[in-house]
């Protein structure tokens, strides 16, 4: 194993807080622990393992990556069932036996891969009480390129998304350049190109794109391109998610459908988000129907698996409408969002519960547009109810999202002519978002915005 020395003393910080956060914090059963490259991967894990001191966890880890020790084999089944009901096997065995610094490798495709650790956490949250008893936290050592993806869909990742450490080129050591760390660095050398907030790899992932505009000649998977655009999405840059996501579609549409149908959704989405971005809303409707029609057909062949999909397109969907000026059609759509929200949350609060809040607080601002200032108000106050539930659980994850709960709860309540209900949300909106609201973090600005309210 690689020595936790091959890691800087910023990295190891990092790593460090997002230990203490597990382990003395009684609410986080687990974090997302995300990293640019396979070798500052490596150089991760090498560190978590070297410092548990004797607390039982285990690690759900980046895959590839030489591993000495394993919770039970990594899943590797030849169908999808079978290789979930390993997955979840072998986390059963790991919780059973208390296994101390544990690592199960998702060695599969990256989309199976993300499917499984979306699938992991939702078993774990079935598995709080054990977990809890027997002391087990789990960390997702993850690509940071696909965090959004993964985070997307599975709520309670998605509500830690600002506490989650990112370990970069950075944090390595500057003597790991020549150890075994380099034999995960790419092989070819090529300039880095200005696309703001990209990691290296996909600095040059995004160098080879431009150069062909093709993903086979740019030897990119779909998966990859995918993950690609999710970052460049995050970063801002509208254009390129567009061009990227048109290129995906161009390859998807050269392959037979099965096991194509989730990816090109996928590209639908972003294309549909990206363009939306621009300012393209007539271009931005069109993508997010094809998305929606095709999480339409995955989830009636599999509601389970897909379900989450579905909705999130709808929520999609629903906006892009609304911005079309189809308000009857986009209320419709989020009023179905939040009714498969409803389904998957009566099966699994905890795991399904955030997003149930999100959909809520836009069918509230779609019935307040719509006229319906009672509907939207109630259905604030709900989404307000779900998150003071999982903030009392966990604070430190959903405080934010109770906050923003919150402050839409006041501007409900204002409209309503209820001012000193809306101005007491506000208050403790603003007392739920100021331990969070750190000098250059999002949060200091939302919540200078609030303030400025206060005083208006």
């Amino acid at each position: 194993m690689h020595s936790p020395d091959h890691l800087t003393a910023a990295g190891r910080a990092k790593l460090a807080a997002a230990r203490i956060l597990l382990h003395e914090t009684q609410g986080f059963l687990y974090l997302p622990v995300l990293a640019q490259t396979q070798a500052v991967a490596a150089a991760a894990l090498a560190h978590l393992l070297s410092d548990w001191q004797g607390v039982s966890s285990f690690v759900v880890a980046w895959p590839h990556l030489p591993a000495e020790k394993f919770a039970a084999p990594a899943p590797a089944a030849a169908t999808w069932d079978a290789a979930r009901g390993q997955l979840l096997a072998n986390l059963d065995h790991a919780i059973g036996v208390q296994a101390s610094g544990a690592i199960l490798v998702l060695d599969a495709s990256p989309g199976d891969r993300h499917r499984l650790a979306v699938d992991s956490v939702s078993y774990l949250n079935q598995r709080r009480e054990a977990l809890r008893r027997n002391q087990l936290r789990l960390i997702l050592l993850w690509p940071a390129g696909e965090a959004q993806a993964l985070m997307a869909g599975a709520p309670d990742l998605w509500s830690m998304r600002a506490l989650a450490p990112v370990v970069d080129a950075e944090d390595l050591a500057p003597d790991s350049a020549g150890s075994a760390l380099a034999t995960f660095a790419p092989r070819e050398s090529t300039p880095s190109l200005p696309a703001k907030g990209l990691g290296a790899l996909q600095q040059r992932q995004w160098q080879r794109w431009l150069a062909c505009r093709e993903l086979a000649a740019a030897e990119l998977s779909t998966a990859d391109a995918l993950a690609l655009i999710a970052a460049l999405y995050e970063n801002g840059d509208w254009s390129a998610v567009v061009e990227l996501s048109e290129g995906v579609l161009r390859q998807l549409q050269s392959l037979p459908e099965a096991g194509k149908l989730a990816e090109s959704a996928a590209a639908f989405r972003w294309l549909s988000l990206g363009r939306a971005k621009l300012g393209d809303r007539r271009g931005a409707l069109a993508p997010a129907q094809d998305a929606l029609a095709i999480h339409e057909k995955l989830a009636a062949e599999n509601f389970a698996a897909y379900a989450p999909d579905l909705a999130k397109s709808l929520n999609n969907l629903s906006v892009r409408l609304g911005e079309s000026g189809d308000r009857t059609g986009g209320l419709a759509a989020i009023r179905r969002a939040v009714e498969i929200h409803e389904k998957l949350a009566a099966e699994n609060f905890a795991a399904y519960a955030p997003a149930l809040a999100s959909s809520l607080n836009n069918l509230s601002v779609d019935l307040g547009e719509s006229g319906d200032r009672a509907g939207g108000l109630a259905a604030i106050r709900r989404a307000v109810e779900i998150h003071e539930k999982l903030a009392a659980e966990n604070f430190a994850a959903y405080a934010p999202a109770l906050a923003s709960s919150l402050n839409n709860l006041s501007i409900r309540l204002g409209e309503s002519g209820d001012r000193a209900g809306g101005l007491a949300a506000r208050e403790r909106a603003i007392e739920m978002i100021t331990p969070f609201a750190l000098p250059g973090t999002p949060y200091a600005n939302w919540l200078g915005t609030m303030e400025q309210g206060r005083q208006g």
